[in-house]
């Protein structure tokens, strides 16, 4: 990947949260909570769904770097949903969740290496992250 290409998929994953917070407003009140079918989440359901992934996301990359080769601990996002009733907090919440943590890979510090360039974690298999990397990061 190029760094130009890098440097425009990092642009991207940086306007994210300003781009779900604008679905989001665009969204009725009204259909946030609504479930298509039994055992479909919500749109309300989803957004949380996307923080609490970007929460561990974010937790793998500095375990990584922090702890090479560390076993990480997979999340059941069915159960995560069931559990914690993501329809009972208020989606700003999730959005600043969301908006907080994809700050996240800015704050490792410089000198550490990059857990997109090396590292893997044990989760049920190994898991190796690869995106936004680069040759010459």
């Amino acid at each position: 990947m190029s760094p130009e290409a890098r440097a425009e998929m990092l642009l991207a994953y940086a306007r994210g949260p300003a781009l779900l917070k604008e679905a989001l407003g665009a969204c009725p009140p009204e259909a946030l909570d609504f479930r298509p079918g039994s055992g479909q989440w919500s749109v309300r359901d989803i957004a949380w769904h996307l923080a609490e992934s970007e929460l561990h996301a974010y937790c793998r990359a500095r375990f990584i770097v922090a702890e090479p080769g560390v076993t990480i601990l997979p999340y059941d996002q069915d159960r995560w949903a069931d559990t914690l009733e993501p329809g009972n907090h208020p989606l700003e919440e999730a959005l600043d969740l969301f908006r907080l943590l994809r700050v996240g890979p800015s704050s490792i510090p410089s000198g550490a290496p990059s857990p997109w360039n090396s590292g893997s974690a044990s989760m049920k298999g190994t898991w190796t992250p690869t995106w936004p990397r680069s040759k010459e990061s």
